[in-house]
């Protein structure tokens, strides 16, 4: 088993999951745009669930 694999780890999944704030912050203390921020905490978002979704589907 891969232990960097997001659909066989929930320890790195959920850890990605709690790690979407930072991304927020950081976005928005480097742009001072909430638009920005919360387009790019989106992005992270949608790309880390959706590569779980993908991986458990091809798993």
């Amino acid at each position: 088993m891969n232990r960097f694999s997001i659909a066989n780890n929930n320890i790195l999944f959920s850890t990605l999951l709690v790690l979407a704030p930072v991304v927020f912050g950081a976005m928005f203390y480097g742009s001072d745009s909430v638009v920005a921020a919360s387009s790019a905490a989106i992005a992270y978002l949608s790309l880390v669930i959706g590569e779980r979704l993908d991986s458990a589907q091809n798993s």
